[in-house]
């Protein structure tokens, strides 16, 4: 199964520039230890250094629980 997934730091402050960037890196170390291929499609740099404004992802492989455990919004407490 195919799966693109769009991570968004939509009109939040600059601070969920640096969240989108940490969220794509979470998930794509943990779609790499369940055998998932994930991979980068598109992403827009954030103003700051290591951030992103937005990053679109491919997931390919068994996503049931990727899936749910990814959808929805993300609640960051940094």
């Amino acid at each position: 199964m195919k799966k693109l997934c769009i991570i968004t730091s939509g009109r939040g402050p600059i601070e969920c520039t640096r969240v989108v960037a940490k969220v794509q890196e979470l998930m794509m170390k943990q779609a790499r230890k369940t055998g998932m291929t994930i991979s980068v499609l598109d992403s827009i740099k954030g103003d700051l250094k290591g951030t992103l404004l937005s990053s679109t992802l491919l997931v390919e492989g068994e996503l049931t629980d990727f899936e749910n455990e990814w959808s929805g919004s993300i609640q960051w407490i940094s």
